[in-house]
């Protein structure tokens, strides 16, 4: 195919996708978090926020259905995310669960991919 008619054939195929009301659009698609404006995104800063110490409270409870709940949904928490203890101990959820003494919450924690066992606490 020459050089012209792939122009005219391009040309027309844009044309014909503005009138029939869906134009090309070689923007990038942004996520719906991205194109939020600056409170919406503050909201959702504290929206996961909360979500992630509800996570670690229900870690230390022994709420093994909340536990369930918010890891179900990949994008809520992030179960590897590190805290500080009242003793200083700086862990993680999975941490939490074991000092506890909670089997089936480390059980399920252990499941989870995106924690990693080996990411044992340390004191400061």
């Amino acid at each position: 195919m020459n050089k012209k008619l792939l122009f005219l054939t391009l040309t027309l195929l844009y044309a014909g996708s503005i009138f029939a009301g869906n134009p090309i659009d070689n923007k990038r698609k942004r996520p719906a978090e991205e194109q939020a404006g600056p409170a919406a995104q503050e909201e959702n800063k504290s929206r996961k926020i909360d979500l992630q110490e509800q996570f670690l409270k229900a870690c230390s409870t022994g709420d093994i259905e909340e536990i369930k709940k918010l890891l179900a949904e990949p994008s809520t928490i992030d179960p590897a995310t590190k805290t500080t203890l009242a003793s200083r101990a700086i862990t993680t959820a999975l941490g939490i669960a074991c000092l506890n003494g909670y089997n089936n919450i480390t059980q399920t924690l252990l499941a989870d991919s995106r924690v990693d066992p080996t990411d044992i606490q340390q004191t400061y």
